[in-house]
């Protein structure tokens, strides 16, 4: 995992990606294992949060306004997801999540 992230970091106005994976040992083997492919993850801009990520995002107070920039608060301008835990992911896929 982290091949998103190697991707994202590559634009430089990019400001952070936060990234929410529910399983710590996915990160510690893709760093072992495939360090070409999660190498994005050790960029600064990237913020790891070991959590179930729809119980993250229920948890998370988000702000859609915008300042005079054009910025959202604390908002997302972009959400990515990849999964294949279709049990626990379910709720990434309805529309309440995208909704917080």
């Amino acid at each position: 995992r982290g091949r998103r992230h190697r991707h994202a970091v590559r634009h430089a106005n990019l400001r952070e990606v936060v990234w929410v994976e529910i399983d710590e040992i996915v990160v510690r083997t893709s760093r072992k294992y495939f360090p070409k492919v999660s190498a994005g993850a050790d960029d600064s801009r990237v913020k790891l949060v070991t959590r179930n990520a729809a119980h993250w995002v229920a948890e998370q107070q988000f702000s859609a306004l915008r300042d005079a920039e054009g910025r959202t608060g604390d908002g997302f301008d972009v959400v990515l997801i990849d999964s294949t835990d279709f049990g626990q992911a379910e709720p990434l896929f309805s529309a309440e999540i995208y909704a917080s």
